[in-house]
This record gives structure tokens, sequence and C-alpha cells, in this order.
């Protein structure tokens, strides 16, 4: 998983997934529940569908402050059980303001 560009605002959150061999898995929903650790804020749910051999990629514009967030990624795929893994994405202060 990946979180572009990782500041509070609009991220565009990357999930591939893959199986032992490194080849991608087809899946029918990929939810991620975000979760800001040390503060009341969240799960928050985004929820995707999969977008091919390239991944699945969801924009969104919840992270809004800076800190650690825990991601919960859980991928559904067809016949089989579920699996989930954790993130811990730390997000940077803006330093910068335009």
């Amino acid at each position: 998983m990946r979180v572009e560009p990782a500041r509070p605002g609009v991220n565009e959150f990357q999930v591939s997934v893959t199986d032992g061999e490194s080849q991608a898995v087809e899946t029918q929903l990929i939810r991620l529940s975000l979760t800001r650790r040390g503060l009341d804020i969240g799960p928050i749910v985004l929820e995707a569908r999969d977008g091919g051999d390239n991944g699945t990629a969801v924009a969104s514009g919840v992270l809004g402050i800076a800190g650690e967030w825990e991601i919960t990624v859980l991928v559904r795929r067809a016949g089989l059980a579920d699996v989930s893994a954790v993130f811990v994405v730390p997000l940077a202060r803006q330093t910068e303001w335009r």
C-alpha cells in the first residue's frame, strides 16, 4: 500500500494485491479503514473495486490532520476468505504555505 503525497489534504491510496509469486490477484472489494492514532478520529471507511493488474487507487481528502494514521486494508476475493493487513502511515505536517 502506498499513500501519496502523505500530507494533510487530498491523498491517493494505492493498493496492489499479489500472490506469493508477485502475480496480480483479482479482487472483488478493497476496503480501507483509517484511524488517527492518539485522537478520537475514525474509523473512516473508503471502498474501491478492483482496478485490474495495476491495483486499485482511491483519492480522498479525509486525512486532514498530521500524525500517525493506522490504515487497515481488507481484501475480498471470490471464493476465498477475506484477508486484511494493517499499515501505519505517518502524515507529515505542511511545512510551507502558499
